[in-house]
């Protein structure tokens, strides 16, 4: 099997990589600070931690699409950057490391991965195999409306 977006454009490469180091500034930010926005929570920490890295892995994917092992090796980074928040926070007053955080950034990470590289493509072919047959029926009703014109004009 081909990989899955292995034939992104080289701008849209680019600007998914910014993407992504955006993402990772917002997600370290709000994982460094002593007190994060309240708007910004979920409510429950898992689940902060589950959506946040679940976007990382998304991007991290489009971001390094060429190639599976790039996708990979970038997969992994975002596990790492987990793992180094977990340990940055130690030194964060109001913060503490927990290994139920990491455990919930590999599950975002595994998420985020199966949606880039699994459902999303899943979703395309899928989309483009309904948009086969509108498009017959579409351009059959352009036929039978150029037919009714010619007919009245003659």
């Amino acid at each position: 099997m081909p990989h899955a977006t292995a034939a992104l454009p080289a701008a849209a490469v680019v600007r998914w990589r910014w993407l992504f180091a955006a993402l990772a500034i917002v997600v370290a930010f709000l994982a460094l600070v002593p007190a994060p926005p309240p708007s910004l929570s979920s409510g429950w920490d898992k689940l902060n931690h589950v959506v946040a890295f679940a976007a990382l892995a998304w991007v991290a994917c489009r971001g390094w699409a060429a190639r599976p092992a790039a996708t990979a090796c970038a997969l992994v980074g975002v596990l790492v950057f987990g793992a180094a928040i977990e340990a940055m926070q130690m030194f964060v007053a109001t913060r503490s490391a927990e290994l139920g955080d990491l455990l919930a950034d590999a599950a975002g990470t595994s998420l985020g991965a199966a949606a880039a590289l699994f459902v999303m493509p899943f979703l395309h072919r899928l989309g483009t195999r309904l948009a086969v047959p509108w498009q017959h029926s579409r351009a059959a009703m352009q036929r039978v409306a150029d037919a009714h014109r010619e007919s009245r004009e003659d």
